[in-house]
């Protein structure tokens, strides 16, 4: 008998590219830091890595994200 974490892992495991790359669309944003214009700013990006907005911090992405009902990665 399969656990249900075993489950997960097997459905995880056979993903397609297309729903890998689909994976977090509506939950998930991407925070980024990025220059613009000289100074250093944070892309909002989707899981899919589209650019969604820029803020001129992280804690302003980050409640960006959030009030999107988004949750916040930051990126390296």
């Amino acid at each position: 008998m399969l656990d249900r974490s075993s489950k997960t892992d097997k459905s995880i495991r056979n993903l397609s590219s297309k729903d890998f790359l689909n994976f977090g669309m509506h939950s998930i944003a991407y925070l980024k830091e990025i220059e613009v214009e000289g100074r250093i700013a944070v892309a909002i990006c989707a899981a899919d890595g589209t650019p969604i907005m820029v803020e001129h911090d992280m804690n302003a992405a980050a409640v960006c994200a959030r009030h999107n009902d988004l949750e916040p990665v930051h990126l390296n």
